[in-house]
């Protein structure tokens, strides 16, 4: 279902699309900064809807990713959990005004996810997730290749006897592809590293990690290869803390980071920033027991430079950022209030200061996973819903602009 000005499909009733001015609810009067004492003043500012989609027929589901296509249609990967049943993969092509195109589900007997999804030269469609489906139970990494029709032209798996999940993958010039997600059981995971060529054949594959669990659940595209971000328990204590490290194209690891001062906090996302990364987060901290966003400005080889959180009277989780422009980043992420969860936006500055926020307030729960900037000045994500008749959840796909 999509909200737009003025637009009626269906027979389903849309709201017009709506300055938040009154509606956003600022959250935060200051951010605290872990290196030091100052606080910065967080100005609340209005955003505008330009559609807002819960996407039927997808019961127990959630948005994963959101890419820009051509000919201004978006797509979304995700997957549905209907309750009772094993869960599916999802694609859902959306156009320009939010309307749904088409949508398709993939998987079998077992449980499949889809985490990543690109479009490629030929219009077709490449997918990553995992998948239960066919194995003993045990999660292999799973990659889909679509044509431009949607119809699947070859699938692959990677895996070993432990659990291995992909959450992210980006496109290489030679055609291939590079995976990232991880592998193990769940007292001891690394991270899993899939390299392949353009039909999905497997180049080489990694392991990266210390005798603890490491997850990597997000990656960034830099000029020698990729830099990720997740978290790590470490090998001396459970306490989960922030993780970060660079890999070339050979897979050679080049930096990687822990940040122990940050414990208690986990990395969800990682983008390129002006003298090296940002990464995404949420954790305790000694003084506030409550998840609260976090941002960590990174060197070039990972080292930390700049850590603020940012406390809010409830819980809030930050997921992921998107840099602009002007130096600074657009984070993603949801915060829980009175009555439930809302997707939450923040603005940030070069130095990693949060210059405004705006939060999307509805009945219901709604969180924002990922998101992208979309070539006309505006911005989608997507995430999962419990409102608009959805008691058991939905995809959620939003498109805003300041």
């Amino acid at each position: 279902m999509a909200r737009a000005a003025g637009v009626s499909i269906g027979g389903v009733r849309m709201q017009r699309a709506r300055m938040l001015g009154a509606a956003v609810v600022s959250l935060c009067s200051a951010s605290i900064s872990v290196a030091g004492a100052q606080a910065n003043v967080v100005r609340t500012q209005p955003v505008q809807l330009l559609f807002e989609t819960v996407v039927p027929e997808t019961p127990g589901g959630s948005g994963t990713a959101v890419r820009q296509l051509s000919q201004h249609r978006y797509l979304v990967a995700g997957y549905v959990a209907p309750a009772g049943q094993s869960t599916d993969g999802l694609l859902v092509w959306v156009d320009s005004g939010g309307s749904v195109v088409r949508q398709r589900r993939f998987g079998g007997d077992g449980n499949d996810y889809l985490w990543d999804a690109h479009e490629l030269s030929d219009g077709g469609i490449v997918a990553i997730g995992s998948t239960t489906t066919g194995t003993r139970g045990d999660a292999d990494v799973w990659m889909l290749r679509l044509d431009s029709a949607g119809s699947t032209l070859w699938e692959r798996r990677f895996g070993t006897r432990d659990d291995e999940r992909a959450w992210a993958m980006t496109l290489l010039r030679d055609g291939g592809f590079l995976l990232l997600g991880q592998s193990g059981a769940r007292d001891h995971e690394d991270a899993f590293v899939v390299r392949t060529d353009a039909a999905g054949g497997e180049v080489w594959t990694k392991r990266i990690g210390g005798p603890g669990s490491d997850r990597a659940l997000a990656m960034s595209v830099t000029p020698r290869g990729i830099a990720a971000a997740g978290m790590s328990t470490g090998s001396a204590t459970s306490v989960v803390t922030p993780w970060a490290f660079e890999l070339n194209l050979d897979g050679t690891l080049l930096w990687e980071q822990r940040y122990a001062s940050l414990s208690g906090s986990t990395g969800q996302g990682i983008a390129p920033a002006v003298g090296g990364f940002l990464l995404t987060g949420y954790g305790t901290s000694p003084i506030d027991s409550v998840n609260q966003r976090l941002f960590v400005r990174l060197s070039a080889s990972g080292a930390m430079v700049q850590a603020s959180r940012i406390p809010t009277s409830g819980e809030s989780r930050a997921m992921m950022s998107v840099p602009t422009p002007t130096g600074g980043h657009v984070a993603l992420g949801a915060v829980s209030g009175e009555r439930g969860w809302d997707v939450q936006l923040t603005g940030l500055s070069e130095a990693v200061a949060p210059t405004w926020q705006a939060m999307i307030p509805r009945a219901g729960d709604e969180r924002g996973v990922h998101m992208i900037a979309t070539p006309d000045g505006g911005w989608i994500l997507t995430g999962n819903s419990t409102a608009a008749g959805a008691p058991a959840g939905a995809v959620l796909i939003i498109k805003w602009r300041r």
